[in-house]
């Protein structure tokens, strides 16, 4: 009998409680993300406005980078997270918090 021989590139994990949440607070966790990227710029407590750089993802697509900042957000338990170094990312759809960063 042949063994099936099969390549993971890679595992995504997700958990939903199936609580409806304002989608532009939600953050996912990347592992493959060098930064934390939002494309939200009212969630920017201060931003410096950049014209240099881009962020390149998985379909080999390139989006510029608009902007870095700080964001402030809430926690589960109540207490408040601030972020710092945070891309902007003009029209990502996604909060994306990089493993790394």
């Amino acid at each position: 009998m042949e063994k099936d021989e099969t390549k993971e590139e890679g595992i995504l994990m997700m958990a939903n409680e199936g609580v409806i949440l304002d989608s532009d607070m939600v953050w996912y966790v990347d592992t493959g993300a060098s930064n934390h990227m939002c494309g939200h710029k009212y969630l920017f407590l201060d931003i410096e406005e950049i014209e240099d750089g881009h962020v390149s993802f998985g379909d080999l697509t390139k989006v510029s980078i608009k902007g870095r900042g700080k964001i402030c957000s809430s926690q589960k338990d109540g207490k408040e997270c601030t972020m710092e170094d945070v891309h902007y990312v003009l029209d990502l759809k996604n909060n994306i918090l990089s493993m790394g960063q």
